[in-house]
Parts: structure tokens; C-alpha cells; sequence
């Protein structure tokens, strides 16, 4: 499981997105929550850079439900994780409106939100938005 999860994030930052999923489709029987945490914030960085939007909602739904579910997951977690969704979801919604002003509120929130899990993917991902103005 270690190996196809670290694979696939190397796969993912190589841009090989599908090979990625694949990766993390062959990971079974996860007992560790960080583990599980890990599988689900690449999943949808994934869908996000696939700009399977419908997808990503659908995995930040099933995410936000496992967050409130799992009792073993620490509350720091919780927050990090909560706010990595929540920022996931306010680039999909921007994605599609491409408000300049919305972007750069984005970019603040981002900045000056501690806990924050994939920061600087975060943060690549409104510049980009930016740039395509």
C-alpha cells in the first residue's frame, strides 16, 4: 500500500494522472487513517487537474462524511483535511465563473489558513486560474 501511494503521488506530480488512480486503485485493506486521508486528497487533486469536476464533488462528499465518521482520525487532521476540501471545492466553483476578484480572495484565504494540507498545490492552482484570465 506504502509503495503504490507514494508511486502514484510521484506519478501524480509527473503529471501522469491516470497511471496515478491506477496506483491508488490497487490499494486494499487500509487500516491506517492517514493512509486513508492520503488516498483521498490525491484522488481528488487528481480529479481536479482532470477537470473532472462532477467527480471531485463526489469524492469531497464521501471525504467530508468519513472526516465526521472516523472516530480515530485527530481533530488537527480533521481541520487540515476540512480545509484542504473546502478550498478544493472554492476552485472547482471559481473554475467555472473565472472571477479575478474571487481568485485573489481565494489566494488570501489560502495564505492565512494554518492547517492547510497541499498548500503549495493550493496556491499553484489559483495562479493558474489567474493566468487564464
Amino acid at each position: 500500500n506504502a509503495y503504490n501511494l507514494n508511486t502514484g503521488r510521484l506519478e501524480f506530480y509527473k503529471g501522469n494522472y491516470e497511471k496515478a488512480l491506477e496506483l491508488l486503485n490497487k490499494i486494499k485493506n487500509v487500516k491506517h487513517v492517514h493512509y486513508k486521508t492520503e488516498i483521498k486528497i490525491l484522488t481528488l487533486m487528481i480529479y481536479y487537474e482532470e477537470g473532472k469536476s462532477h467527480e471531485a464533488v463526489t469524492v469531497i462528499d464521501n471525504y467530508r462524511h468519513f472526516l465526521t465518521n472516523d472516530a480515530l482520525i485527530p481533530q488537527i487532521r480533521k481541520i487540515r483535511n476540512n480545509n484542504f476540501i473546502k478550498f478544493v471545492n472554492e476552485l472547482i466553483k471559481i473554475k467555472e465563473e473565472l472571477s479575478e476578484k474571487a481568485i485573489y480572495d481565494l489566494q488570501y484565504d489560502i495564505k492565512n489558513t494554518p492547517n492547510t494540507y497541499e498548500k503549495e498545490w493550493l496556491l499553484l492552482k489559483t495562479e493558474q486560474l489567474l493566468k487564464s484570465i
